[in-house]
C-alpha cells in the first residue's frame, strides 16, 4: 500500500495485487500535543502505524473521530476517504475506530 508494479528497493516485479478493504489495526501510535506550521491538523492529534488486513507492512497515517486518550494498540480502524481523490495515499483523509468511539 500504495500499490506498486515493482519493489522500489530491489526492482523485482510484485506479481499479483491483493485487494484491501481499508480496515486494519493500530500497531503503535503517537500523540502530537504541540502545533507546528507543517502539521496537517491542530494538536492534539494522533499518528498511527496501521496494518491493513491483507497487507504485509504497516503504514503511517492520521487518526480521526477519536479522542487521543481512547486510542489503543490493537484497536480496529477503517479508512475515511477524501471527497476528491488524486490517486495517492492522501486519498485517505484519516482512519477512524470501527464502530465509533
Amino acid at each position: 500500500m500504495p500499490p506498486r508494479k515493482s519493489c522500489p528497493f530491489c526492482f523485482v516485479d510484485t506479481g499479483s495485487w491483493i485487494r484491501l478493504t481499508g480496515m486494519g489495526i493500530i500497531e503503535t501510535f503517537t500523540i502530537v500535543k504541540r502545533d507546528t506550521l507543517i502539521q496537517p491538523v491542530k494538536a492534539p492529534f494522533a499518528y498511527a502505524v496501521i496494518r491493513l488486513h491483507g497487507a504485509d507492512t504497516g503504514l503511517v497515517h492520521l487518526l480521526g473521530e477519536v479522542a487521543p486518550e481512547n486510542i489503543q494498540e490493537g484497536m480496529a480502524v477503517e479508512a475515511v476517504f477524501a471527497e476528491e481523490r488524486q490517486g495517492s495515499l492522501l486519498d485517505i483523509a484519516y482512519f477512524k475506530p470501527m464502530g465509533g468511539m
